[in-house]
């Protein structure tokens, strides 16, 4: 007995031929699709399947050379391209090539805000620079303070530049030089006014070196050693660049080459002068005199002190990160230039903008100061020119 079998088709099979065939309209035989750029091919292990595979996309640092070969990683200082066929050269990073980046764009507001102050003080100094208090407070040490504090200040353009040997240089130039013509000035100054009342009563002869003139050139003094300290570290180790390598993300990165202990000891003079001041400032605190800021530079140098306090550790434990690192120095330096000109200048515009009726002199007397009679007592003030309105 013979059996039949019957197939009953109830719908009939569609079968969308173009999608497997090849140019020629030939039917193509394949079980996988192709990869696309910058994946490579994973065989089946299968037996029956040997000839199938499935696509797996080559990590961020690695690129294909070979369609049919494997991932490959770049070299060091390399990425792939946009389709992972080659490696391409990295473009060195560095904090100030994206100033939207915090790390840059806070301390080069900052400066910036702060050069535009310190200009501002410098010209009201100029336009009233023979009124009493602006005089009693050595207008000449004062211009020397107000150039350093733009000094600090400009010291930020340097950090955030592409490093360069030339910029580098300037780096550590400008590391210690607006500090140091700061502190000069400041020490010059409270070492004057130690000098004048802190002399025995008995000798009625003028100090020595008070002039203006003497005073100046005290100061450039001062301010020649860290110009000759940094000349011979210069010397001693010329300015060059390193780069760095960063994993995550990759990126390359060039910093000047300057460790920790090579800053500490660019700033250890202006740690000197900081002492000093802070010295003759506490020396001279109590001493009563008309217009004396004795008390406003004791202010200063304690405010700097805990600046630089903070700076030495917190700079040398991030050694590793050259955003925050740089970040740290050049806030460190406009802080400093900041506590300066807050301190010193702000109450001298005060009373010279808002308050002129304070803007008198009173006459010292001998027993005070040593250097000279006075036999008027009246106070002297200063009266705002009247304008002519013919």
């Amino acid at each position: 007995m013979a059996l039949s079998l019957r197939l009953r088709m109830r719908s009939v099979p569609v079968w969308n031929w173009k999608d497997y065939v090849d140019e020629l309209d030939k039917p193509v035989s394949s079980c996988s699709e192709q990869c696309g750029l910058g994946e490579e091919r994973i065989r089946n292990l299968h037996l029956h399947r040997r000839c199938c595979w499935t696509c797996r996309p080559c990590e961020a640092e690695y690129f294909l050379p070979d369609p049919y070969g494997h991932c490959t990683e770049c070299p060091q200082g390399q990425i792939p391209n946009k389709d992972k066929t080659s490696c391409i050269d990295l473009k060195p990073e560095y904090i100030g090539r994206n100033l939207n980046s915090p790390w840059a764009l806070v301390p080069f507001v900052f400066s910036l805000l702060g050069i535009l102050c310190t200009s501002a003080v410098f010209a009201i100094f100029l336009i009233y620079h023979k009124t009493p208090i602006i005089m009693a407070s050595g207008r000449e040490l004062c211009y020397i303070i107000l150039i350093g504090i733009i000094f600090c200040y400009c010291f930020t353009f340097v950090v955030l530049s592409q490093p360069t040997e030339v910029s580098c240089g300037m780096l550590r130039i400008g590391m210690g030089l607006g500090l140091a013509v700061c502190y000069s000035a400041i020490f010059t100054k409270t070492n004057r006014i130690s000098r004048i009342f802190n002399r025995n009563l008995r000798i009625t002869r003028r100090p020595s070196y008070i002039s203006p003139e003497s005073q100046i050139v005290i100061c450039l003094c001062l301010i020649l050693i860290q110009v000759t300290l940094t000349v011979l570290w210069l010397i001693v180790k010329p300015p060059s660049m390193r780069q760095m390598l960063l994993e995550n993300p990759r990126a390359w990165v060039v910093v000047c080459n300057y460790d920790g202990i090579s800053v500490i000891l660019g700033l250890s003079y202006n740690m000197v002068l900081i002492i000093l001041c802070t010295v003759y400032a506490y020396k001279t605190r109590n001493i009563p005199e008309n217009f004396n800021e004795s008390k406003y530079i004791s202010f200063t140098m304690y405010s700097s002190c805990i600046v630089w306090l903070a700076f030495v550790p917190i700079y040398c434990s991030t050694w590793q990160d050259y955003k925050v690192q740089s970040t740290i120095l050049c806030m460190s330096v406009s802080i400093s230039g900041t506590v300066t000109l807050a301190c010193l200048f702000l109450p001298k515009i005060y009373i010279v903008i808002f308050r002129p009726e304070k803007n008198i002199r009173y006459p010292s007397s001998a027993n005070n100061t040593g250097t000279g009679n006075y036999t008027t007592t009246q106070p002297v003030r200063f009266l705002r020119p009247v304008p002519n309105t013919e």
